[in-house]
């Protein structure tokens, strides 16, 4: 009966030690790992942009290959959603609510009825190419038992989390390329003139916008005597590449000024100056890789960019079968 008395005394006080050291537990668990993968953000973002492209590399769909997963919504960017079930990992959600251009992806997470979650990556150039942080932020532990298991399983999921940061460094630095860069030149450009239309607009009203841009210039060049294009069409950005906005500039460059202006369109004259230019061949989608490799260059040569960039249409994408065969000619103007 003693070692019996004894047996639940330790038990007692085994319990009363745990349920104090769970008070003093804290509530909120944040699980943060990293990677640096050689690539620019653009791939990296495409990944954890989509949640279908998660199946590729996620470490809970690699420990559980019957996992059954379900999409709504758009399929990137903010509110995609998805819904899975599994036997290894259980059941849930999750939805991306926010999402910035190459540099951040947040998802509301529910592994539980009543849960209030999140997980986030977060992009970052640095010189051995880009880092990539993915942050689990868990609200809400429950006392005592969601916080001693989070000091039980800390480390196994640390272990998981670096698991598929291995993956997805992995899966984008053997991605078959669909873009590529020339050198990059510097130059002294001439004067020039521009014809050109500006609006303010969204990233999935810019080709509408230029087909009719382009015509009414195109108009006005046929009613004026002596006019003539010298060069590709092009435009001329405005805006940060995070925010959905932009303020776009179409425009021809010609050989003379006309003396009457049709409505909403002007003249642009741009001076003789020094530029740093690349020629980028790929769909339009995938030029932010030209953008870093000229920002990387005017770093490195201490320039300092005193203009917007300008893009020059050198191939017409109707024209062409392979993305790759779309020509881009992006400048900046330096001093």
């Amino acid at each position: 009966m003693k070692a019996l008395k004894m047996i639940l005394y330790v038990l007692i006080g085994i319990i009363t030690s745990l349920l104090v050291f769970a008070f003093f537990l804290p509530d909120r668990k944040v699980l943060s790992n990293s990677i640096v993968i050689n690539s620019y953000p653009r791939p990296i973002y495409g990944m954890v942009n989509s949640l279908k492209n998660w199946e590729k590399w996620s470490p809970f769909q690699e420990s559980d290959t019957a996992m059954v997963n379900e999409y709504s919504g758009p399929e990137y960017g903010v509110g995609a959603h998805q819904t899975w079930s599994s036997k290894v990992n259980g059941n849930g959600s999750m939805t991306i609510t926010e999402s910035i251009f190459e540099k951040r992806v947040v998802c509301d997470l529910s592994m539980m009825e009543g849960s209030n979650d999140s997980t986030l990556f977060i992009i970052e150039r640095v010189p051995e190419g880009t880092k990539v942080t993915w942050e689990t932020r868990i609200s809400k532990a429950g006392y005592p038992i969601g916080r001693l298991m989070w000091v039980a399983m800390g480390g196994m999921m640390n272990k998981t989390f670096n698991q598929g940061l291995e993956k997805l460094k992995k899966v984008v630095e053997n991605l078959p390329p669909v873009c590529k860069s020339g050198d990059v030149m510097e130059t002294e450009e001439p004067a020039k003139i521009f014809l050109t239309i500006t609006d303010t607009l969204t990233t999935e009203s810019i080709t509408k916008f230029f087909g009719e841009a382009y015509g009414k210039i195109g108009e006005l060049m046929k009613k004026t005597v002596g006019i003539k294009m010298v060069g590709a069409p092009a435009a001329f950005y405005n805006g940060d590449p995070s925010n959905p906005v932009w303020i776009v500039t179409a425009a021809i460059p010609v050989n003379m000024e006309p003396k009457k202006l049709a409505q909403d369109i002007s003249v642009l004259k741009t001076p003789a100056q020094r530029v740093v230019s690349v020629v980028h061949l790929g769909d339009y989608s995938t030029s932010s890789d030209s953008y870093y490799k000229l920002e990387d260059y005017i770093m490195a040569k201490k320039l300092k960019i005193i203009g917007h960039p300008l893009e020059e249409y050198i191939t017409d994408p109707i024209s062409v079968n392979d993305p790759m065969k779309i020509e881009t000619k992006i400048s900046f103007p330096v001093k």
